[in-house]
């Protein structure tokens, strides 16, 4: 496991702290959207594309 994880360090070009940081921001970024689409699911008026959008936009979709 350690030596997986030390390769996708080097893969990634990324130091521990920086990849546990992008990764928590990206997590968050999916829990957030996540949020609004179980909203939009209770009431479809809500967030009719912000979940979609947001989705798009991490995975650099126009």
């Amino acid at each position: 496991m350690i030596e997986s994880s030390i390769k996708h360090l080097k893969e990634a070009d990324e130091n521990y702290f920086k990849h546990l940081s992008r990764a928590w921001s990206f997590g968050g970024s999916l829990a957030y959207a996540s949020f609004l689409a179980f909203a939009h699911g209770l009431i479809p008026a809500l967030f009719p594309k912000t979940a979609s959008k947001k989705v798009k936009s991490l995975m650099g979709i126009k």
